[in-house]
């Protein structure tokens, strides 16, 4: 549940950012370090999503939709970097245009996951259930095995030596 609130979260300071609101709040309000307070807050919930999953948080970590997960945060984490440097270069262009689509592909990638993919706990916790309904199953059919094998079924002409109508033994 964490990783989806910050996949939420994330993907809202991402369309904050594409409408331009940290530029917005700059230039109106004067707050300082608006762009750095911004790319801190697309860059936290992925790092901590990513964390929390390597940690087992969230199941085991060599799952292939954890390992998805954390491929996808981290991409967008390099492309907010890429993004964040463009305004310490002089000509930003190659950071922007590689930097964009990465971050884009990482933040919607791992909201994605983090949202359609089933949480490793709920799929164990359903095999592990499925399981024992198998074993129950073929324990109950090696039972009835023996017990057809020993002479005593429980159902009425059924043991050996009768018919399967019921008519007498079958050797006769």
């Amino acid at each position: 549940m964490a990783r989806r609130i910050f996949s939420v979260f994330t993907v809202i300071v991402l369309l904050l950012g594409v409408t331009s609101v940290p530029r917005w709040i700059v230039e109106n309000w004067g707050i300082p370090y608006a762009v750095e307070l911004y790319f801190l807050a697309l860059a936290g919930p992925l790092v901590a999503g990513a964390l929390m999953t390597l940690a087992g948080y969230h199941g085991a970590p060599r799952h292939p939709v954890d390992r998805m997960y954390v491929g996808f945060a981290a991409g967008g984490v390099v492309g907010a970097v890429l993004l964040y440097a463009t305004s310490f270069v002089a000509t930003p262009g190659v950071l922007a245009v590689v930097g964009a689509p990465v971050l884009f592909l990482g933040v919607v990638g791992a909201a994605v996951l983090a949202f359609s993919a089933s949480p490793w706990r709920e799929f164990v916790s359903w095999w592990a259930d499925d399981q024992q309904e198998r074993q129950e199953r073929q324990e109950r059919q090696e039972r009835q095995e023996r017990q057809d094998r020993q002479g005593r079924s429980p159902r009425p002409g059924r043991g050996p030596g009768t018919r399967p109508d019921g008519a007498g033994d079958a050797g006769a």
